[in-house]
């Protein structure tokens, strides 16, 4: 799995980045310390989301025959992949991190992929609270990415937009 900057290098193969390109690594690397403190305040709220998300995921994991705290703690576990997926500003990867599993892991217990889609959008919903201006800001397009893929793999269609979407933030 290669990130945007990886590609970046192996398509330029040594020729001059073009303004686009210059801007877009110069406009990653401001934003890197920012991008840094955001995961660590994510990770620093790992063991309050598995807490606080007990009383929404208690009855989907009853319903699905799983026992309640390892699916909190594997489900929080996801989170990682959008740390780094926001670390290194690159939502494309998490089609193969979080949504492609997570798909698999809906069949395999016969549920809707938006079942998955709603417990992400209720982690944010929990989550922003917790989080300063700045490290929302920067992780938002990635928790509205995985809503939105999810939900589109069930068949969801965009013009039908359900009130907890997000609108997608360019950072």
């Amino acid at each position: 799995m290669t990130n945007w900057i990886t590609r970046l290098a192996h398509v330029s193969n040594g020729r001059a980045l073009t303004p686009a390109e210059a801007e877009s690594v110069a406009e990653y690397a401001e934003t890197l310390p920012d991008r840094l403190l955001a995961a660590k305040k994510l990770e620093e709220s790992k063991k309050w989301l598995v807490k606080h998300l007990s009383d929404f995921i208690a009855p989907r994991a009853l319903e699905w025959g799983l026992p309640k705290d390892p699916f909190a703690n594997d489900f929080v576990g996801y989170l990682s992949a959008v740390s780094h997926a926001m670390i290194g500003n690159d939502r494309e990867i998490l089609a193969e991190t979080v949504v492609a599993p997570l798909s698999e892991t809906a069949d395999a217990l016969d549920v809707p992929r938006t079942a998955f889609a709603e417990l992400f959008d209720t982690t944010w919903q929990a989550l922003k609270k917790r989080l300063d201006d700045r490290s929302a800001e920067l992780l938002v397009p990635f928790f509205s990415q995985i809503v939105y893929d999810l939900r589109i793999r069930d068949g969801w269609a965009p013009s039908s937009a359900a009130a907890g979407a997000y609108t997608l933030i360019e950072v």
